[in-house]
């Protein structure tokens, strides 16, 4: 019968829902924020622009003229206020005779405009969409990890794949993108290619394995994740799945514990069988020194940046001018690399008249309205004490992606309207009953419908007609 199909008209396009638009559109962005952070621009005298500053804002700007990103009043007032409180902590900095850079301070209002926009009704279909597609860009991740892992000992020698085919002005410097496993070894330590430094490419698995336990799906991929977050020899990323699992617990999502135990313990085998259990020790116990990742990290900011910042009052309370951190590590500091940490770098730069209402306006951002407790407390985690984010594109978009650009509204009603009954528990719904008859005299109860991350998924999610009470949700 295909000839009849043949002589038939082709069947209308069934156009795409709202959800689905969005999804596909911020989509792009999370294929770019993992696959392209290496990506520069060469901007002159200034150096380098990572290519995903303007690729999030042109993002924003076709999500806007296409309504499928919208301006939330509160974020925007907020958002101003917290602009208007750098600008006249930059201002009094200058009049105090501190240091300030005016590209640092327009790449801060550039990286942060699109916190102000949100998805609107339907958020919860959207935020599942993104995190599957995010679990399937870290299943590919992973697997480059791993092979970048094994090509290693056959003689291929810190293999560069993005190097080898782009100009060193095309790629982002002052990372650690090339590290071997110790001092002195022949290995690398693999960041999949693609990503900045091997702590990254941890944390975004990390956060791989959060987002594949709230989909409620195979746990394959979570061993794979688990897997390659071992060879990377950093633990950042087990610090975040940490904080996740201990959000979820808090938020009565206790069974995304029992689904990571199997799994867990498969790739705990793995690193007592295997040299990655004793090197990872290593680095774990390897102290709070000037030269170890540890004490740059997690005590130098501390030590360095916060006495700086409280010296004089006038630095205090409106900062040292944009820009002013780096140059201060650097003078305090010669050659070592201390993580300028944000909310450290804010308050350094801006004080307290720019710094406090920056980081009030991304609280409310990304707290009140989260939908996923998990991610939520990793990615907050991530951003205030796990690298220098403040004006770092690649973890400030997926920020804003899978914590901040679909969060509800405080106050707003929920948009996760009760899921349809299944076909077959329709048919077990008694009829009305007869005048002196009960319910329990004609039939059995309706079955509960199964949760609809595991029954429709996040693309059948998506799929009904926008806005209205039949659009599934794939989120808690």
């Amino acid at each position: 019968m295909g000839w009849t199909r043949a002589l038939l008209p082709p069947a209308a396009a069934v156009p795409l829902s709202r959800p689905q638009r969005q999804a596909r559109l911020l989509g792009g962005l999370l294929v770019a924020d993992v696959f392209g952070q290496r990506l520069a621009l060469p901007a002159g005298p200034a150096g380098q622009l990572p290519l995903l500053l303007p690729v999030a804002l042109v993002v924003s700007v076709v999500g806007v003229r296409r309504g499928l990103l919208q301006i939330d009043p509160a974020r925007l007032a907020l958002g101003g206020l917290a602009m208007a409180g750098t600008a006249v902590a930059l201002g009094g900095s200058v009049l105090a005779g501190g240091a300030t850079s005016a590209p640092s301070y327009a790449y801060l209002l550039l990286t942060y405009l699109p916190f102000v926009l949100v998805v609107g009704a339907g958020g919860a279909g959207v935020v599942a969409a993104l995190i599957a597609r995010y679990v399937r860009l870290a299943t590919v991740l992973s697997v480059l990890v791993l092979l970048q892992l094994a090509v290693q000992p056959l003689g291929l020698h810190r293999p560069d794949l993005l190097a080898s085919v782009l100009p060193h002005s095309l790629l982002l410097d002052g990372y650690n993108t090339n590290n071997p496993f110790y001092y002195g070894a022949s290995l690398d330590r693999p960041t999949g290619f693609v990503m900045l430094e091997p702590s990254f490419t941890s944390q975004y698995l990390g956060l791989a394995v959060l987002g594949q336990l709230w989909l409620r799906q195979r746990q394959g991929p979570i061993f794979l994740f688990l897997s390659a977050m071992l060879v990377t020899l950093t633990g950042t990323g087990f610090l975040l799945l940490g904080a996740g699992l201990l959000a979820a617990a808090g938020a009565q999502q206790a069974g995304l514990l029992r689904r990571l135990g199997p799994v867990s313990v498969a790739a705990a085998a793995i690193a007592v069988g295997t040299p990655v259990g004793s090197l990872l020790l290593n680095r774990a116990t390897e102290g709070s020194s000037t030269t170890t990742s540890t004490g740059q990290r997690f005590v130098l900011p501390f030590t360095t940046l916060v006495p700086g910042w409280l010296g004089d009052l006038p630095g205090a309370v409106v900062g040292h001018g944009a820009g002013s951190a780096t140059h201060f590590l650097q003078r305090v500091s010669p050659g070592v690399a201390v993580v300028p940490l944000a909310p450290l770098k804010l308050l350094f730069e801006y004080g307290v008249i720019g710094g406090v209402p920056f980081l009030l306006f991304l609280a409310w951002c990304v707290l009140p309205g989260t939908r996923v407790a998990s991610l939520t407390a990793a990615l907050v985690l991530a951003y205030l004490l796990l690298s220098a984010s403040l004006l770092q594109p690649s973890t400030v978009d997926l920020f804003w992606l899978l914590g901040a650009v679909c969060s509800r509204a405080p106050g707003a009603p929920s948009d996760r309207p009760r899921p349809a009954l299944p076909a077959r528990a329709r048919t077990l719904v008694p009829a009305p009953p007869r005048p002196g008859r009960s319910h329990r005299h004609v039939g059995q109860r309706a079955r509960r419908p199964a949760s609809p991350r595991t029954a429709m998924g996040p693309r059948a999610a998506l799929g009904a007609p926008p806005d209205s009470a039949e659009e599934l949700t794939a989120t808690r």
